[in-house]
């Protein structure tokens, strides 16, 4: 039997189907561009709902120390990770507690909650912070973390900007705790405003500053690092880094 006959059979069939054929072909095509479609929805919403999470919790892998706080010399545990390409990329993070002087109360900040109110401030290397996407500015609107965390500058949250009635410019003075029990006093100027969305999304009132300058106003005082965030290529690297944690 001819190849040909297959061929020509099923052609006079599709004929003789008229309408019935092309309404068939129809269904078909709409049938499958559905399911392209739904693929491609899902997909897009899978990639969202990863890239929101990865910022959020400020990298792939978030490794907290509340109680005892990573020492300078343990982070070169995370080097080596890095090294060997079991991560891709890693920042420590300073967190501690700050409050504003009660001179907040002459803009429009009452004293008494300049004085209990407390925020978050974070001191991070500006040149590897953060390690997911970059924050969104709204002042200024090409700012970068890099440029603007110099010279005793910082960087804030529009929520502590909506909350203290501080702007660019305005120079703040913060009184932090640290985790020794010591007092220690931050003199310094804001550069930079961001929204409260990606890395910041959960942060509220937050104040950015530079390690260098945060361990510059208390010399001799070791570094206590409350976070290390960790970035990996994929799913597999990060299941060999929890490993090796």
């Amino acid at each position: 039997m001819k190849a040909s006959m297959y061929f020509n059979y099923t052609s006079r069939s599709l004929l003789r189907g008229g309408q019935r054929t092309i309404l068939a072909v129809f269904c078909v095509a709409v049938g499958v561009m559905a399911i392209v479609a739904l693929q491609l929805v899902g997909s897009m919403l899978q990639n969202s709902l990863t890239s929101n999470t990865r910022d959020t919790n400020g990298g792939d892998i978030a490794v907290t120390a509340q109680s005892v706080p990573f020492k300078a010399s343990d982070l070169s545990y995370f080097a080596q990770l890095k090294s060997n390409g079991t991560i891709t990329n890693y920042t420590a993070v300073i967190s501690v507690k700050g409050s504003l002087s009660p001179a907040a109360s002459s803009r429009g900040l009452s004293t008494a909650a300049s004085s209990s109110q407390s925020f978050s401030v974070n001191a991070v290397d500006p040149n590897n912070y953060p390690v997911v996407s970059p924050p969104t500015f709204v002042t200024p609107s090409n700012g970068s973390v890099s440029n603007l965390l110099t010279n005793n500058q910082v960087i804030v949250t529009q929520n502590f900007s909506n909350t203290y009635h501080h702007k660019i410019g305005d120079t703040i003075t913060v009184y932090i705790k640290t985790q020794a029990g010591s007092g220690q006093t931050l003199h310094v100027k804001i550069a930079g405003i961001v929204a409260d969305s990606g890395v910041f999304a959960q942060s509220g009132s937050l104040v950015l500053i530079s390690a260098h300058d945060y361990q510059a106003a208390a010399p001799g005082t070791p570094a206590s690092y409350n976070a290390v965030y960790v970035t990996t290529a994929h799913q597999a690297q990060i299941d060999a880094a929890v490993k090796a944690h």
